[in-house]
């Protein structure tokens, strides 16, 4: 039964180059209907959501901003995707290691070939608040940290399902671990998606192409996951 199994599993590069082409045809396609037959209506409900998240202008919440958006650097996300997947070689978790880094890399390609093949247009502010280059849709940080929060979330509750799943008490506590890491990755994306529109550098449609693009890969990356 489980040779049977195994033959009906589609091939590993088969599940990656799946989510990679579904994760950016998915948000591709969404790209396209907002720069074309979604264009005006889209652009009146970005202007609107966009004076209503930049109203609160002080000091004190440009900072809080500014930190938020942080978390959704690269300069942040490969550095403690390293950390992650260094720790998991090191207590010979090759799986999860692959996971990770797959997770990270490949929400950066996605994003990066379908703001070329998209080239939205950054907002466009009187006094801008961040510097910002390159396209717009889908956001960079968005896809990126939805991809490497959520798949880190995913592998430590994961890896908490698997260390308590004998007595009764212990799965409730992996359950319990999964809700909070999982709350934490959302909240954190949460958070850094506002602070991008906040700061002026992405319109909110692009934040919800981010959160198209890194989901699909995520759950993809879960795949791969399982998969090994």
């Amino acid at each position: 039964m489980q040779a049977t199994t195994k033959k009906q599993q589609l091939p590993l590069p088969a599940v990656i180059l799946g989510g990679l082409g579904t994760s950016m045809l998915a948000t591709y396609g969404a790209g396209k209907l907002l720069e074309g037959p979604l264009k005006a209506p889209v652009k009146v409900l970005d202007k609107q959501a966009q004076k209503r998240t930049r109203k609160p202008q002080n000091r004190t919440t440009n900072r809080i901003m500014h930190a938020m958006s942080g978390m959704g650097e690269p300069r942040t996300l490969y550095p403690l995707a390293a950390l992650f997947v260094g720790l998991s070689l090191w207590q010979e978790e090759k799986g999860d290691a692959l996971s990770m880094g797959l997770a990270l890399a490949g929400s950066a390609a996605i994003n990066g070939t379908v703001q070329k093949l998209v080239g939205r247009a950054r907002p466009r502010f009187t006094v801008p608040r961040l510097r910002s280059s390159g396209s717009s849709f889908p956001s960079q940080h968005m896809t990126m940290s939805v991809a490497t929060y959520g798949m880190l979330a995913y592998l430590v509750a994961r890896r908490r399902r698997k260390e308590q799943q004998q007595a009764e008490a212990q799965r409730a506590e992996a359950s319990r671990t999964a809700r909070v890491v999982w709350a934490t990755a959302i909240a954190a994306c949460s958070l850094i998606g506002f602070s991008r529109v906040y700061l002026g550098v992405h319109h909110p449609t692009d934040i919800l192409g981010g959160l198209l693009a890194g989901s699909i890969w995520l759950a993809s990356c879960a795949a791969v996951r399982n998969h090994i």
